[in-house]
């Protein structure tokens, strides 16, 4: 954060991706949880904020979700999925992404895989997370969402196939790339009919992204 205010970023000015949005929410989020529960550990800090933010989490989201034992880090690093780069064979060595709990609760670190996903956003969508009046605030400001769903205009315009695309449709797509061009991708998407679906690859995809592939699944489908 220190760097970001360095940069004497100005309101209004143009956008460059930084993931200092994260940073912040994941200090803040700590803050906030460490105060209302009357906690009397140590201050949140820098080795501290991702267990304050990630009980937090477990708290207002994960466990009215039905989610259990989320966390940042596999429970077996024997059996956790592995990534790999682009052109990897059955001769390539798979790379553990996320394995410390540093960036927990931000832009990096929480585990959740594809069933997951699509049960959050199940509970997500019948407002068992967020007040219903907040969630349809989140649709019209896409909050949440990548500003390309819903027939928006945004960054990721670009990287969807050109073809119109029907109202109601949302998503946010996540992505990691690691050193070497080890991969991860995910995308979680919530249809108009109450449909929801997620994809999660471990590899780059040719021309496309998962947000992508579901769509275009949706599609064809109707």
């Amino acid at each position: 954060m220190r760097g970001i205010v360095a940069l004497k970023v100005k309101p209004g000015s143009k956008r460059t991706f930084a993931n200092a949005n994260f940073a912040l929410l994941r200090i803040v989020t700590a803050s906030m949880w460490k105060a209302q529960q009357g906690i009397a550990g140590p201050p949140v800090s820098d080795a501290t904020h991702s267990g304050y933010a990630l009980a937090a989490l477990r708290s207002l989201v994960f466990t009215p979700a039905g989610l259990k034992g989320v966390s940042c880090t596999p429970g077996d690093l024997k059996s956790a999925g592995l990534s790999y780069r682009a052109g990897a064979d059955q001769s390539t060595l798979g790379t553990l992404v996320g394995t410390t709990t540093r960036e927990c609760a931000g832009a990096d670190g929480i585990r959740l895989t594809a069933i997951e996903l699509v049960r959050y956003l199940a509970h997500l969508r019948r407002g068992r997370i967020v007040d219903p009046r907040d969630l349809a605030r989140m649709d019209r400001s896409l909050l949440g969402w990548d500003e390309a769903s819903n027939l928006g205009e945004g960054p990721d315009d670009d990287d969807l196939p050109e073809r119109p695309l029907s109202r109601g449709v949302f998503w946010h797509e996540g992505h990691q790339t690691r050193t070497g061009g080890i991969h991860l991708q995910t995308c979680a998407m919530t249809f108009p009919d109450g449909t929801q679906a997620s994809m999660i690859a471990n590899s780059p995809l040719a021309d496309a992204g998962p947000c992508d592939v579901l769509l275009e699944s949706w599609d064809a489908a109707r």
